[in-house]
């Protein structure tokens, strides 16, 4: 069995090679991880996906507080290995010295190692035996804390869908169709990706290009098949999707002969589309935070052409807009936003830190607000105006 401190050295060599998947899927970690695939790309985005994850589930609920410890932690780990940003960057954003910073990235690394250690068993050999490797995978699968939330299926599917085109490199990647195509759940959006990725990836490739993912509103039930993949019916990998159906609360049937699998979760509300355009980091994971796992699915841009350009692709329920931007002008993106035709009704809300609000107005403004704004009145908010 690998000791502790071990597996904490191979995490903080797969935390540094996180961006260069060729590298990362030839390390120890990725065999422990992801040693079924074949290849080092296949093992090394699964490995990322993993550690990504579970860096996801150290963040703490509620608005964003950088004196907390559990905030520090979750801010280190994302900023310095998801978002790449320098140990310079992070001193300043924590407002914290280089040795306290070191100290506190210490720290966040052995949490990490705590987290993916209970639910990844690196000790697991990869030629053990059937029964012990069935008793691995459902400890680890039992160790999982399920975070449900509202999301739209369209987005997962296109998601798991590139990580299968990334890692198999096939042009027969798998088909997918949502009905109605803004269906949402109401469920833990890494397991369900798992699953969907246990379910497509080992059985794709050349001639395999029939797989189709499938999700159809019935009553309040989403059903989501996955057809056409040639699964196996028995083994390590039948048991392990059967159970993370289970972390999923809904249970799993797949036919005989491998060729379709099917399983319901309960139905999300509504999603309704935000257009946030602000170039302040702690501001958009502040509003991030506020709004993950509600209604609202938030597109966040910093550049004023690619916040039109998004605005015209996407025509949102709502823009928000910061005008308090270096090298952007906000008021004139507002008064752009105004004059095009595809975005001339939609609601507005201008904030700042200033009070502008009468120039907002006579801009075209639907609304002003003043920086800062707690989670709950921004909720109220963004429902009123959209209703």
């Amino acid at each position: 069995m690998l000791e502790e401190a071990a597996f904490h050295d191979e995490l903080a060599q797969a935390l540094r090679h996180l961006g260069a998947l060729d590298v990362l899927g030839n390390l120890p970690l990725s065999s422990s991880i992801a040693g079924t695939h074949d290849s080092a790309i296949a093992r090394g985005t699964a490995t990322r996906q993993v550690i990504v994850e579970a860096i996801d589930r150290l963040k703490p609920a509620g608005p964003i507080n950088l004196d907390s410890p559990d905030w520090r932690i979750h801010t280190i780990l994302h900023e310095r290995y998801v978002l790449h940003h320098s140990p310079g960057q992070l001193e300043r954003q924590l407002n914290l010295g280089d040795r306290q910073v070191r100290r506190e990235h210490k720290r966040a690394v052995a949490v990490l190692a705590a987290l993916l250690a209970s639910q990844v068993d690196p000790s697991t050999p990869q030629s053990g035996s059937t029964t012990s490797q069935r008793e691995s995978v459902r400890e680890a699968v039992h160790r999982l804390q399920p975070a449900p939330r509202l999301f739209g299926l369209r987005d997962l599917f296109s998601d798991v869908v590139g990580v299968a085109s990334t890692v198999t490199g096939d042009a027969d990647v798998p088909a997918w169709v949502t009905h109605p195509p803004d269906v949402t759940v109401f469920a833990d959006r890494g397991i369900l990706s798992q699953l969907l990725l246990k379910m497509i990836l080992p059985h794709q490739g050349p001639g395999n290009g029939g797989t189709l993912l499938s999700a159809h509103l019935h009553g309040e039930a989403v059903r989501l098949k996955v057809s056409g993949s040639g699964l196996q019916a028995e083994g390590v990998d039948y048991q392990l999707m059967h159970m993370l159906g289970e972390a999923l609360g809904t249970t799993l049937v797949i036919t005989p002969d491998g060729s379709l699998a099917e399983f319901a979760l309960p139905v999300g509300g509504p999603l309704h589309s935000v257009l946030v355009i602000d170039d302040e980091p702690m501001a958009v994971e502040l509003l991030r935070s506020y709004l993950a796992g509600t209604e609202f699915d938030v597109t966040f841009e910093v550049a004023p052409e690619a916040a039109v350009q998004t605005a015209l692709a996407k025509v949102p329920d709502v823009i928000v807009l910061d005008v308090m931007m270096p090298a952007m002008d906000g008021w004139a993106l507002l008064q752009r936003l105004r004059a095009i035709p595809a975005t001339r009704e939609v609601p507005i809300i201008v904030y700042s830190i200033l009070d502008e609000s009468s120039l907002a107005e006579a801009l075209g403004a639907t609304r002003f607000l003043r920086k800062p704004i707690g989670r709950l009145e921004w909720l109220n908010i963004l429902r009123a105006t959209i209703r």
